[in-house]
């Protein structure tokens, strides 16, 4: 293991490289930059001189003729040139007598009288160039003989000397404004040259050397440091890291072989004890559903056949006890007892009432064991739904919301079962809003082909809702939260709907209210075609 605060050498490669990267670099770009920028200043000087003699050269004549309307319409479209700053005509005595452009650059005409003879030169942000106006004698004295009148006598001396004379200066200035630019942008571009150059030939050089020597070294220092001794170094190099490479594999396959063995053995006993520990949970897991199959079947039969005892038992006496109740009122009806003791019929109307309530236990305790037995018929579901609002009461503070598919089909039913299982969820819903609220009924279908149909039937209130602990009880047989309840209306509303076939699902947010939706699967059209 490399120690701490040590650079690898991948790091210092690849810091020596870069050093020396960037110096070449340096190096390279200053002598790019400035042979470009020699080259350049040379090629405008020497336009600058191009121009100033060319113009002189044009000039000599016209000036000697006076003819400065034509020099100035030299100057005026010479000074059109790219570059081109100032134009001006100087005589001996360093005046300006015609100048196009503006004169910059701390040049002023004095500066013609130390240099008579053609020059260029530049300062920090223009070049300037000089060219005399020059005229030979001879050809001096042809023009005059041409312009003067040959009737004339000519007295003017003869002069045919070949001397040349000046006349004055041509001066040039020229901006170095673009073409500092210019160089600029080949400085830039030299820069960026170089520096995909060098790059590029970092990453080369990085390559290989990370591939003959970082890579292999890599791959032997980890295979020495697998705990498992698995990895072989793989390093195809024929040099001192190979050698040392094929040493250390030799090494690993000497304990390799030693290991193998036990490896494969452990490997085989893991699987056997995996697979018979998940053949005894499999088999666990079945003899646990098989024993809770068994007790709820039990439990459920247990109390059907004491439910249907129990309730044929009691059926006649009560009806005796209601009958003998019936009598004694009808009996007492016109009597003076019954209208002096006011006691007497609100204790015949509690008995009454009693009497009902157990009827109405008995009458749950038969519908339980009977839950079984089914009369199919053929049903419209809405319509059900609405009878049975028109026998249960509503509080006034609470509102109930029918959201109703009016083209749900006739369906094959037990309309007298699924009547009990909507009364029961509808008392249900209303007891769960004490303080009112808001009961939604809605009813939807899937066609799911062959003329079944998924039809659900759901009854959403605003109540108190139910914990996670009591939902996981609510179907349990003889389960209760209510004062004078059987516990067996939910147990009853499940054996009913999944006997049809169906399951009910209830979803509760406690606090906010609770949704119990009844899903009948598989159930048919009765009549083909028939809505709703």
């Amino acid at each position: 293991m490399r120690k701490k605060g040590f650079l690898s050498i991948t790091t210092r490669y690849l810091l020596h490289l870069s050093g020396a990267g960037a110096f070449l670099s340096i190096l390279l770009i200053w002598n790019a930059s400035y042979q470009q920028k020699q080259i350049v200043l040379k090629e405008m000087e020497q336009r600058t001189l191009l121009l100033c003699e060319s113009l002189g050269n044009a000039s000599s004549l016209r000036y000697f003729l006076g003819d400065t309307k034509a020099i100035r319409y030299l100057f005026d479209k010479a000074i059109e040139i790219q570059d081109v700053s100032s134009i001006l005509l100087i005589d001996k005595k360093g005046a300006v007598e015609i100048q196009s452009g503006s004169m910059s650059g701390g040049y002023t005409p004095q500066n013609i009288l130390e240099t008579k003879n053609t020059s260029v030169w530049r300062d920090e942000n223009y070049i300037h160039a000089l060219a005399p106006l020059t005229i030979q004698r001879q050809k001096a004295r042809g023009v005059m003989d041409m312009l003067l009148d040959p009737s004339q006598p000519n007295d003017a001396p003869s002069n045919d000397s070949l001397e040349t004379d000046t006349l004055g200066y041509i001066s040039v200035n020229m901006s170095l404004t673009r073409a500092r630019a210019y160089i600029k942008s080949l400085i830039l571009r030299s820069v960026a040259a170089t520096l995909i150059i060098i790059l590029f030939g970092s990453a080369v050089a990085f390559y290989f050397f990370k591939r003959a020597i970082i890579t292999p070294i890599q791959d032997l220092a980890e295979a020495m440091t697998k705990g498992d001794l698995t990895e072989r170094a793989v390093v195809t190099s024929n040099d001192e890291i190979g050698e040392l490479a094929n040493s250390f594999n030799t090494m690993l396959q000497e304990i390799k072989k030693s290991r193998y063995e036990l490896e494969n053995y452990n490997q085989t006993l893991s699987m056997k004890v995996a697979d018979r520990t998940k053949d005894l949970e499999m088999a666990l897991n079945s003899l646990n559903e098989a024993q809770e199959k068994m007790l709820r079947s039990q439990k459920l039969a247990t109390i059907g056949q004491l439910a249907s005892s129990v309730g044929h038992e009691l059926r006649n006496p009560l009806g005796a006890i209601n009958n003998a109740i019936y009598y004694i009122r009808d009996s007492l009806k016109d009597t003076e007892i019954i209208k002096s003791d006011q006691m007497l019929a609100e204790f015949l109307d509690m008995a009454e009432s009693e009497i009902q309530g157990a009827t109405n236990i008995i009458k749950d305790l038969l519908d339980f064991s009977h839950v079984g037995q089914l009369q199919l018929q053929p049903t419209n579901v809405n319509e059900l739904l609405k009878s049975v609002r028109s026998v249960i009461p509503v509080p006034e503070n609470v509102k109930i919301i029918n959201a109703l598919d009016l083209s749900l089909p006739i369906i094959m039913v037990d309309p007298q079962r699924l009547r009990q299982v909507f009364i029961n969820l509808i008392t249900n819903a209303i007891q769960a809003m004490p303080d009112g609220g808001e009961l939604e009924i809605n009813t939807r279908y899937e066609n799911v082909g062959n003329d079944l149909l998924v039809v659900w039937i759901n009854f959403k209130d605003t109540g108190t809702g139910i914990s996670e602990e009591t939902m996981k009880k609510i179907f349990e047989p003889l389960f209760t939260t209510k004062v004078k309840g059987t516990g067996l209306g939910l147990c009853i509303c499940q054996g009913i709907i999944e006997t049809h076939g169906g399951k009910i699902i209830v979803e509760s947010v406690l606090g906010k209210g609770t949704v119990f939706k009844v899903r009948l699967s598989g159930v048919t059209r009765a009549v083909q075609g028939e809505k709703a």
